[in-house]
């Protein structure tokens, strides 16, 4: 029977959690290794005996436990309904062979614990705890830590036969990140951060991994999505895989800017630890980024992380991704004023990007379009500021394509090629722009055009070659005539 009990305690080295169980001899020590910084655990005396080798002799209820109130809850389950002593209870224990049956021995230990005669220790920066037990036995650690609510999680209950032995601590923790497919931050690749028009349709992509799950009985694994007014999500986007596979057991609620994937019976997925996560939906970049130096989108990730407690949740940090758009503002002067002060209204101007389609603002949907045909392009003309702006475009090379001059002023022949250039740091937040934010948030790039007044020669093909063209005429006819003038006057001399 000892040597089953042996064997079943040496097994149970892997169930982790919230405590720990350990036999030990005089002077000894229980060290757990794998453990969170600064997490404190309690070692409880369950059996005591005296320990040959791997073996467990002249087994005693230990000090740890109310031993009554113990053998009472576990006289409830069938399996020791017939115990009267410590022995009889570490002899079923020893035949249990499922990990499950652990779990539930230890989960009603944890309910008859005796507080005073627990042993200490608190985990150091290299996640190691050591905890001077003193006496053989069998002995049950619990990690006492509160992480309700916090990027932390517990180890499940730990049993274990000990001299001097090492446990290794197994508490998972899930982690999120969230990226843009096809950044600009990233040179087209998955990144934090990037430019579009307003009215195009954005990927964002919510990455994890399924945690380890041993000891829980239910896990809960919520994905907590939020984007600011200037993104709006298309309906029915929302795809979950895991290790590639849909994965079609969610719920989503949408409730304003908030989505919120709840993963349904994630315990199922429990064999699948380790394997990654996918969540990718669109959104669209509205209108209302017209006013905001850029649009955010922040997501956390709220799991179970106490198997002995399954109320407790832990939360990740926020992560983030950006969008930005910028407007382009011509600003439009006289030419002869080197201080360009005197601005000039009625200038007219469409925009060509460098596909060479045409800007143009559907307002009615408020959004960027891009049309093949200039005809089809939202032309803007300057005010008496001599100022207008096209507005909510992407980075990238424009052309400025005058279409009417300035009344008395000249009509530039050759479009003015703008530039509006963004770089990005790591988190996807802006680095550097050729833009600058102005005062209603959004950022601005200024073209400074100006117009030259003066007479228009013409050019050929005008009224000048008309008039060429009309004189040469008439020279033609004149030497017909003259000719034929002079033959005839030749023979009536004759």
């Amino acid at each position: 029977m000892i040597k089953k009990l042996t064997s079943l305690l040496l097994a149970l080295c892997v169930i982790l959690s919230m405590s720990a169980t350990v036999f030990a001899a005089d002077s000894s020590s229980i060290t757990l290794t794998g453990a969170q910084e600064g997490h404190t655990f309690e070692a409880y005396q369950v059996f005591k005996g005296t320990k040959d080798g791997t073996n467990l002799n002249k087994i005693q209820w230990g000090d740890g436990v109310d031993s009554d109130a113990l053998l009472t809850d576990l006289k409830k389950l069938d399996a020791y309904k017939d115990c009267k002593t410590a022995a009889a209870v570490a002899k079923v224990l020893s035949e249990q062979t499922t990990a499950t049956a652990a779990d539930d021995f230890a989960k009603i230990v944890a309910k008859h614990l005796v507080a005073a005669k627990a042993k200490t220790g608190t985990s150091d920066e290299d996640g190691k705890c050591a905890i001077n037990v003193g006496n053989d036995g069998y002995y049950f650690v619990k990690d006492t830590t509160d992480v309700d609510g916090e990027d932390d999680s517990i180890t499940k209950f730990i049993l274990k036969v000990v001299g001097n032995e090492t446990v290794e601590v197994k508490a998972d923790k899930p982690g999120v990140d969230k990226v843009i497919a096809e950044a600009d931050s990233a040179n087209g690749q998955d990144g934090k951060g990037t430019a579009v028009n307003v009215g195009d349709t954005v990927t964002f992509k919510v990455t994890s991994t399924v945690p380890k799950m041993d000891g829980y009985t239910s896990y809960d694994f919520i994905v907590n999505d939020t984007m600011s007014e200037g993104l709006t999500l298309v309906d029915d986007s929302v795809k979950i895989t895991i290790d590639g596979k849909d994965y079609t057991a969610f719920t989503e609620k949408i409730d304003g800017q908030k989505i919120t994937i709840t993963f349904n019976d994630f315990i199922n997925q429990k064999d699948n630890a380790g394997k990654a996560i996918v969540i990718s939906y669109d959104a669209v970049l509205n209108s209302k980024a017209l006013t905001t130096d850029k649009e955010n989108n922040t997501v956390k990730l709220t799991y179970s992380n106490n198997p002995n407690d399954t109320s407790k949740h832990g939360t990740t940090p926020e992560k983030k991704t950006y969008v930005f758009d910028f407007d382009l503002v011509i600003d439009k002067y006289d030419g002869a004023d080197s201080t360009k002060a005197t601005k000039l209204e009625g200038a007219k101007f469409v925009l060509m990007n460098a596909d060479g389609k045409y800007y143009s603002y559907d307002a009615d949907n408020k959004k960027v379009v891009w049309v093949d045909s200039q005809d089809d392009a939202t032309p803007k003309t300057t005010d008496a500021n001599g100022a207008t702006s096209f507005i909510g475009i992407d980075a990238g090379t424009y052309q400025l394509v005058e279409t009417e001059a300035p009344e008395g002023y000249n009509l530039i022949k050759d479009p003015v090629e703008v530039k509006i250039t963004a770089t990005y740091n790591k988190d996807g937040t802006l680095a550097d722009s050729s833009a600058t934010i102005e005062n209603n948030g959004q950022y601005k790039q200024t073209a400074h055009v100006e117009n030259n007044s003066g007479m228009v020669l013409p050019s050929t093909g005008g009224i000048g070659t008309k008039i060429f063209y009309g004189l040469g005429s008439l020279l033609a006819i004149a030497a017909v005539i003259l000719l034929v003038s002079r033959k005839r006057m030749s023979n009536d001399a004759k």
